[in-house]
């Protein structure tokens, strides 16, 4: 934790989605897999968290539902 947001965009490319955070300022950086994806949770273009999962579980607020 703590890479910044270009960091990640530089690792994953075309495959990463950007998505603005629904509590923050920050972003969700979302790189998906098949049934399965890592989500990344900005704020300030830092990562503060990150969770991995199936796709439809990492895109619940707060990784569950």
């Amino acid at each position: 934790m703590g890479d910044s947001e270009e960091h990640v965009k530089q690792v994953y490319g075309s495959r990463l989605k950007v998505g603005s955070h629904d509590d923050t300022d920050g972003r969700y950086l979302t790189v998906q897999s098949g049934n399965y994806g890592v989500r990344f949770e900005t704020d300030e273009r830092k990562i503060r968290t990150f969770y991995a999962g199936t796709f439809k579980a990492i895109q619940y607020m707060e990784g569950y539902q």
